[in-house]
């Protein structure tokens, strides 16, 4: 037998190429994975990253309670099919936004300011979620609507900067929360299913009316924050009323931004925008762009005087403020 020849040792070389092109590959791939992270894996990194150095924080947290309303024989779902029915037979005979008023004034949480510690502060928001659960499950419409806009005025809390992130997130997934239970409930009444990319006529009036109920409801927060993050959460719903113009939705919002005077609190708030914003429209990027520039004007109020002296009270430096 012949023995055959040895491989030539030519091709050795180009073997290393691949080899190479395959790490810049692969290095390109882990780059656009962490651009493109998840909003879950960030919650986690804002949970990691930032966490209270003292052990407690000075807040006002709600002590919310079943209003009286909410007790009563009928639903929440009772409720919206008689005021549908009687707006239908005669629409001067219910004055909708005075109801709307009316239900939302009425009294249904006391804030006490103290002491808490971070576990005080999760065990309270889960308290708020498992309310919300509850009262969407026995249709009190209003009181999801009050315990949501009670989740938003946590918001506002920014007495412990350094714990703020972790109020952001845990008031966030309360209001996810919500706007799924609500955009569930309208695609449950309309004749497609809550997809994307179907027009307005393809929903039952009854469908467009409830949507429109929520959004009517929503107008009338007195209080600029929460009336803010509750429309955010509820946003996807617009595409049951055949919303296509989401720039001019997400612009009208960027700019209502603007309201919140405390930077802090100004910056999330852009940032729950900004989450919304892509999981409706992916490709609307103006408003985000207009977002980014009035956060960086914001960096001229944190380096004020009357702003520094803020942050001696509070305890930070701009520097951690800033990172914040």
């Amino acid at each position: 037998a012949v023995p055959s020849p040895p491989p030539p040792p030519a091709p050795e070389k180009p073997a290393e190429r691949p080899r190479a092109a395959s790490a810049s590959t692969k290095a390109s791939t882990n780059d656009s994975a962490a651009e493109k992270l998840g909003w879950t894996q960030r919650k986690q990194q804002m949970l990691r990253d930032f966490s209270p150095t003292a052990a407690t924080m000075h807040l006002r947290l709600p002590a919310i309670s079943y209003p009286s309303y909410a007790k009563g024989a009928k639903s929440g779902t009772e409720l919206e099919d008689q005021t549908l029915a009687t707006a239908r037979a005669n629409p001067k005979a219910v004055d909708k936004r005075a109801q709307r008023l009316q239900q939302l004034e009425a009294p249904a949480e006391r804030r006490g300011s103290g002491a808490v510690t971070a576990e005080v502060y999760s065990t309270h928001v889960d308290r708020i979620r498992s309310q919300l659960t509850r009262a969407w499950a026995n249709d009190e419409r209003v009181l999801a609507l009050k315990l949501a806009i009670a989740a938003s005025k946590l918001m506002g809390e920014a007495g412990c900067p350094e714990f703020y992130p972790q109020q952001f997130v845990h008031s966030a997934d309360l209001l996810d929360l919500f706007g799924k239970l609500v955009f569930d409930r309208i695609g449950a009444k309309a004749k497609t299913p809550g997809a994307k990319g179907y027009s307005s006529s393809g929903v039952c009036p009854d469908a467009e009316e409830t949507c429109r109920n929520w959004f009517y409801k929503t107008a009338c927060i007195r209080e600029l924050l929460p009336r803010f993050y509750v429309e955010c959460a509820l946003l996807k719903c617009y595409a049951y009323l055949g919303a296509t113009d989401w720039p001019a939705l997400l612009g009208r919002l960027a700019a209502t931004a603007r309201g919140l005077g405390d930077p802090l609190v100004a910056a999330y708030a852009r940032c729950y925008l900004a989450k919304v914003g892509l999981d409706c429209a992916p490709e609307a990027k103006k408003h985000a762009v207009a977002m980014l520039q009035d956060h960086l004007f914001c960096f001229k109020e944190v380096k004020k005087d009357r702003f520094a002296r803020e942050l001696v009270r509070l305890g930070v430096s701009d520097a951690e403020y800033l990172r914040i």
